[in-house]
C-alpha cells in the first residue's frame, strides 16, 4: 500500500489522551475545522498553520490545546476508527478497496 500523507487534528487536555482527533487529507482543511471548532480569529488560525499548535484557554475553549501534524505512519488505515471527516472519507474508501484487492 502506498504512503498517503495526511494530517490529524488533536485537542484536549494538556498531559492526556486527546478528546478529539480528525484526520484530513490538507491542511489547510484541517486548519479550517479547528477554526470552526473552537472559533479561532484568522489570526490564530495563521498561527496554528505555521506552528502546529495552539494553547487554548479551558474556561472559554473547553480544551487546553489543538495540534495538528503531518502523520508519517505507513498506514493511514489505522486512523479507521475515528471519526473521519468528509475532506478524507474520498481517502478511507480507496484504501478499503485497496486492502480488499490485495
Amino acid at each position: 500500500m502506498a504512503y498517503r500523507p495526511h494530517f490529524l487534528v488533536l485537542s484536549g487536555l494538556s498531559g492526556c489522551l486527546p478528546n478529539d482527533i480528525q484526520v484530513f487529507i490538507e491542511q489547510r482543511s484541517a486548519v479550517l475545522y479547528a477554526q470552526e471548532l473552537f472559533s479561532l480569529s484568522d489570526r490564530k488560525a495563521k498561527k496554528l498553520m505555521g506552528s502546529g499548535i495552539l494553547k487554548l484557554s479551558l474556561e472559554t475553549d473547553g480544551a487546553q490545546y489543538v495540534q495538528i501534524y503531518q502523520c508519517s505512519c505507513q498506514s493511514p488505515q489505522v486512523h479507521f476508527e475515528l471519526p473521519a471527516s468528509p475532506d478524507a472519507k474520498e481517502l478511507i474508501e480507496e484504501l478499503k478497496t485497496e486492502a480488499d484487492n490485495g
